[in-house]
């Protein structure tokens, strides 16, 4: 309601996967189904803005997780299918950006730049 009165217009309204085992946006093929947050879209100032609420635990899921519900691995994954076919074609550079060899290395790459290990206790 407030951004209501301040001019905006709710293009998608609030809705959440919570209560759902399913990506929030089930556009985005790289959307993880564990990444549980509420969401809306809003057009306000000319410009077309999501809006995204989530609690405390799943921000920091998002930060830190070893797994898919990590933003910064969301954000490989989407690099990888979409900008590094794009920049760098297969047929070109004989690089299959779908092997999971390719990803796999990728993945550890970004795991290690972020500085994360697991150490084992014996």
């Amino acid at each position: 309601e407030l951004l209501r009165k301040q001019g905006a217009n709710v293009t998608d309204p609030l809705h959440a996967n919570y209560d759902v085992d399913a990506p929030a946006d089930l556009h985005n093929c790289d959307s993880s189904n564990r990444h549980k947050f509420t969401k809306a879209s809003v057009f306000w100032n000319d410009q077309e803005i999501e809006l995204q609420f989530l609690t405390f635990a799943d921000y920091f899921s998002s930060l830190r997780a070893l797994n898919e519900v990590n933003h910064e691995l969301y954000k490989l994954r989407q690099t990888m299918r979409y900008f590094f076919p794009l920049l760098w074609p297969r047929e070109h550079y004989d690089v299959d950006w779908e092997n999971p060899r390719v990803r796999g290395n990728l993945y550890a790459w970004k795991v290690a730049q972020l500085g994360w290990v697991i150490k084992e206790t014996k």
